[in-house]
């Protein structure tokens, strides 16, 4: 099995160009169609692409585009896990895209790697000089998707923190009144 280092793919991502980038290109099948011919030889099984979800938003479909750019890249040329990497990436893809703007993807460095690493792992390829459990904790250390549920944890927490010190304080003010009015 052949190791890939991230930093080719993270040169091969910045290097992206339209249609792959365009915001409102809708044609994600043929590019899906043109990659997996080129890389490995034959278009994708016709229930590969019923089994996508379906791929509603313009920013689904520039994430989804953004990914099959990256499986442009000659490591993964035939691939064997190629079907059911696309598969993960297209169920990937739908929650990723409705918490982070795709461009972000292209623009900043630690969400070109967390996608990079998401079709790595999809495809299930290992990175140059990284053990599996290093890999695997480094894509959750960049998950937007963990980073997204734990700010709406937290904003939970200090909203029950900010209720609780509100029914404290009109408490006290309960007491201090009741206390005046029996002096």
């Amino acid at each position: 099995m052949k190791k890939i280092h991230w930093e080719d793919l993270d040169f091969h991502l910045r290097r992206i160009s339209p249609p792959w980038s365009e915001p409102q290109y809708p044609g994600w099948i043929s590019l899906l169609n043109e990659v997996s011919l080129h890389q490995t030889g034959q278009f994708p099984k016709t229930d590969l692409v019923s089994l996508a979800p379906r791929i509603t938003s313009s920013q689904e479909s520039q994430l989804l585009r953004i990914c099959l750019w990256l499986l442009t890249h000659g490591a993964f040329y035939q691939n064997p896990e190629w079907s059911a990497g696309i598969i993960k990436i297209l169920n990937s893809v739908k929650e990723l895209a409705s918490q982070v703007s795709p461009s972000l993807f292209l623009k900043d460095p630690e969400r070109r790697e967390e996608i990079i690493r998401l079709v790595l792992s999809a495809m299930n390829l290992p990175i140059e000089g990284e053990t599996e459990g290093e890999s695997q904790r480094r894509r959750e250390s960049l998950d937007s998707l963990a980073r997204a549920r734990i700010l709406q944890e937290t904003r939970a927490s200090q909203q029950r923190v900010q209720a609780i010190r509100e029914a404290l304080a009109r408490k006290e003010a309960e007491e201090a009144a009741s206390k005046y009015t029996r002096e």
